[in-house]
């Protein structure tokens, strides 16, 4: 395959082997660039010794904070912890994920059916928009959009991407990767707000989008390895789509709500 891979196309490829899927992905990104590495069956734990904590697919930034506070210093370290203590330290989702993986078990991550690995959507402005704060209001509905989606499909995001198309039609893009998925709306939309900031040079703009991408199986499989509050706001989210689903109506941010008239608000 690697062979194939660079003489048909030209570039180098790193290829993990292994029983399961997980192990295989961090044995794809174990020898970077143009590996390979083969996990036996029986040794997917001993593979899992070698590697650094940052190494663990699915532990983010904050996730490696809580490890430090608790001097958890290596994957032997946190295989030291029963998963009793697993859950009570990182919660149900985030201390079984931990509990499996340091010990090389597929903790669940992927689905034998294929899904979409991408989302987006976009809006054509009927006069091309120069403000910051009408952007804004735009990025945070498509978040929430976006968010309600993701919901639906059973899936997460590590991955936001933005569109802009100016008034000449020239058409830019960015993304954003993160550490870890994103829970809600909220942070969708901090993190599309953060690419706009860099991104637009205050043109007139004819349309602007937003999405999702690198799709990832499993929306709240790490949910209790993030902080708190971002759980909280998931949660209420969670909820709030199910009701509407349920048709028992639509629960919409205030910010987006049409803003009264000046007599309305002299009456």
């Amino acid at each position: 395959l690697k062979i194939r891979v660079k003489k048909e196309i030209g570039i180098s490829v790193s290829v993990g082997v292994a029983s399961n899927r997980y192990i295989a992905k961090l044995a794809a990104g174990y020898r970077k660039p143009d590996g390979l590495v083969v996990v036996p069956d029986g040794e997917e734990a001993e593979f899992m010794a070698k590697l650094e904590l940052k190494d663990i697919w699915g532990a983010g930034a904050k996730t490696r904070e809580r490890f430090d506070e608790l001097g958890i210093l290596s994957v032997l370290d946190l295989r030291s912890f029963t998963e009793g203590m697993m859950i009570s330290l990182f919660g149900k989702a985030g201390g079984d994920f931990l509990h499996k993986v340091c010990r090389g078990i597929d903790p669940g991550i992927y689905s034998q059916e294929p899904k979409n690995r991408s989302m987006s959507t976009e809006t054509t402005f009927e006069r091309d928009v120069t403000d910051m704060e009408t952007l804004e209001c735009v990025l945070l509905g498509m978040s929430m959009e976006l968010s309600s989606r993701m919901y639906e499909s059973g899936q997460s995001s590590r991955c936001v991407a933005l569109k802009l198309r100016y008034d000449d039609f020239e058409t830019l893009g960015a993304r954003q990767t993160m550490d870890g998925p994103f829970l809600n709306a909220d942070g969708i939309y901090e993190a599309a707000r953060s690419l706009l900031g860099k991104k637009w040079n205050g043109r007139p703009l004819r349309l602007i989008g937003l999405g999702l991408c690198s799709m990832e199986d499993g929306i709240g499989l790490q949910a209790m390895l993030f902080e708190p509050d971002d759980v909280r706001v998931s949660k209420v989210e969670k909820a709030a789509f199910e009701a509407g689903r349920k048709g028992l109506g639509k629960i919409t941010r205030a910010r987006l709500l049409p803003r009264p008239s000046t007599g309305d608000r002299d009456k």
